[in-house]
């Protein structure tokens, strides 16, 4: 939840994508490609996952499911009906899950997959025809769920969003009227804190949630870059966590209740039933649906519900690709649509490999090395880049332009004017009061680089946080308004102050939603959650071993290449840096000093106002 609210902040603050964002401080940009990577490495495959779904939705729209029994095409000699299977079948230590023989299974690895006529990663064969066609669609249907931005891709959410809470519950009611029901609820519900020892524990959990809520992806960055810049992010980041944790609870709920039912049915035991991966959503669940009374209305709609819930994540990890792009390229901005297509496009050709009768190898590959360490590693330099390195000065370009502006303020004798958001006066009555200086201006045009939106911002918060006894001349008692005043703001005698690190990142959210967060977000961002992170990195890192799928091992040489794409994301952060330090110019602290300011204040560094590498700036909280 920290690193949600992080994210959200930054994008919303910055108006940037994941990349352009991080101008806050350059040294870190390469991150932001790392994210963007990760996002469009994930949509090779998980748009492939989305056209499953799709098969399995169209095949349902029959009045005997495909994968109910035995006797069709793609069926082996030695399938078997489900009824004839129980717990003396299975007696030779096979557990429920791993046994291929089922309609169900056979359905899917031989009928949609064509697993059967590959020998491995090494022998894909061509794409099949039938999946082709339903990942053009899926294509099709993103392409112009973006292709105009967050105004296209906002309507399809109302319906991708809101329709999955709809069949969960639908879904949810029938399970727990199923026998056996209860003893699958039993069976999640149950704790083994003996596995809280295991650390691959700890980095699926961790993998699982940056997955779940988007973080990590560049998702909620370029999401949170169109909101208002008075939008509360911090009660969005509390009520979208706190929804997805209830929504991922509730929904075990609804498959572990079938769990049970199948292992009721069968006699056997609930972990011989369950199993992970694709096996759960596309042999054991359907296969408990084919049971069921109806079973093409239940088909139908859970395969519905998996067609909108992969539509949904798909659409947030191109938006991020494509507005992290564009922010940062100008050219791609003026192009969005042409880009659009590309993308969409340029996945579905990456995808085409995954489609094949090998192509489950190749998306287990992907799905383990694109987004696991890489994804682990990205958020972790993003936390360090925020809340270790971002430091920004009170510009001294901004008071000056605000000697030019003209306001009618109450007439009274400032006695001192503190470094406050707003300007404190003694009144008559002798208490002291804070006037709320909310003026829009437009942004001063030669500081639009700044800001990637720069129409009109509440520019007076960001001038007089400052420290400025000089300030005088106020005459003449009337009411604060918009107009042009009669009395002008002058004889500015600034005295700069640093807002260091996390601190910066506080004032930050202050400015936009009128309150700072708490000690416990500032803490978990500068220290839990970097070290956790760290953790569970190093683990993934010391934790991995070759890759596996069933029975089958991936030879050595495609583990290699796994790692080559989880490093070629990675890589961007350390190469990114080396370059900017190249390209910076002045002595070796100068580069440096160059590469973690804000580009806003690269002045300050060359008038050798270099107070980074004090150790307050280190401790600051």
């Amino acid at each position: 939840m920290p690193l949600f609210y992080m994210e959200l902040a930054l994008g919303q603050y910055n108006r940037e994508g994941a990349a352009t964002v991080w101008k806050i401080c350059p040294m870190f940009k390469g991150v932001g490609y790392t994210v963007i990577l990760i996002a469009l490495y994930v949509g090779f495959y998980y748009n492939v996952i989305i056209a499953w779904s799709l098969y399995y939705l169209y095949s349902s729209f029959t009045s005997e499911l495909p994968w109910q029994k035995c006797g069709n095409i793609w069926n082996s000699e030695n399938c078997t009906d489900p009824k004839l299977i129980n717990g003396s079948v299975l007696g030779n230590g096979t557990s429920y899950s791993k046994y291929k023989n089922t309609p169900a299974a056979e359905f899917y690895e031989r009928g949609v997959l064509h697993l059967h006529e590959s020998k491995g990663i090494q022998d894909l064969g061509l794409p099949r025809w039938q999946l082709t066609l339903c990942l053009v669609l899926v294509v099709f249907i993103l392409y112009f769920s973006l292709w105009k931005g967050v105004k296209s891709s906002g309507k399809v959410v109302y319906i991708t969003a809101t329709m999955p809470y709809v069949v969960l519950f639908v879904l949810l009611i029938r399970g727990i009227t199923l026998p056996g029901a209860m003893e699958g609820i039993k069976a999640y519900l149950h704790i083994d804190f003996k596995q809280l020892n295991n650390p691959t524990v700890w980095i699926d959990a961790a993998t699982q949630i940056f997955y779940s809520l988007g973080a990590g992806f560049g998702v909620l960055i370029a999401f949170a870059s169109y909101n208002k810049f008075d939008n509360n992010c911090y009660r969005d980041a509390i009520l979208t966590s706190t929804t997805n944790c209830v929504t991922s609870f509730f929904s075990g709920f609804a498959i572990f209740s079938v769990l049970g039912y199948m292992a009721d049915k069968h006699g056997v035991k609930i972990e011989d039933v369950a199993t992970e991966g694709p096996g759960l959503v596309f042999i054991i669940y359907p296969e408990a649906i084919s049971t069921l009374p109806g079973s093409t209305f239940w088909a139908i709609v859970f395969f519905i519900m998996l067609l909108t819930l992969g539509i949904d994540s798909s659409m947030g990890g191109m938006e991020a690709v494509i507005t992290g792009l564009t922010d940062d390229f100008k050219i791609l901005k003026r192009n969005r649509k042409a880009f659009t297509f590309a993308t969409a496009f340029g996945t579905f050709l990456v995808a085409l490999f995954c489609i094949t009768n090998g192509g489950i190898y190749v998306l287990t590959l992907l799905d383990t090395y694109a987004a696991g360490t890489s994804i682990l590693f990205g958020v972790l330099i993003e936390a360090i880049g925020v809340s270790w390195f971002y430091v920004w000065w009170v510009q001294h370009q901004w008071l000056q332009a605000m000697q030019q502006v003209w306001y009618r303020p109450p007439a009274c004798p400032l006695l001192s004017l503190p470094p406050f958001w707003g300007i404190r006066t003694h009144l008559a009555s002798g208490i002291w009061s804070v006037l709320d200086l909310q003026q829009l201006m437009t942004f001063p045009p030669e500081h639009s680089g700044c800001l990637s939106r720069p129409s009109n911002v509440p520019l007076l918060p960001y001038l007089l946080s400052a420290y400025a006894p000089g300030l005088h001349c106020l005459r003449k008692r009337a009411k604060l308004q918009n107009d042009v005043s009669s009395v002008r703001i002058s004889q500015f005698k600034p005295r700069f102050y640093l807002l260091l690190s996390v601190d910066r990142f506080s004032e930050d959210i202050e400015r936009m939603m009128g309150f700072r967060p708490g000690l416990y977000w500032r803490l978990c961002w500068k220290f839990v959650s970097p070290a956790f992170l760290l953790f569970v990195v190093i683990a993934s890192i010391v934790t991995s071993s070759g890759l596996k799928y069933d029975d089958y091992i991936f030879p050595q040489w495609s583990n290699a290449v796994g790692w080559g794409i989880a490093m070629s994301s990675m890589l961007f952060v350390p190469v990114y840096a080396v370059y900017k330090f190249i390209c910076a110019k002045g002595t070796f602290k100068e580069r440096i000093a160059y590469c973690i300011t804000h580009e806003c204040e690269h002045h300050l560094v060359a008038e050798g106002n270099i107070r980074q590498f004090k150790l307050k700036h280190w401790l600051a909280i």
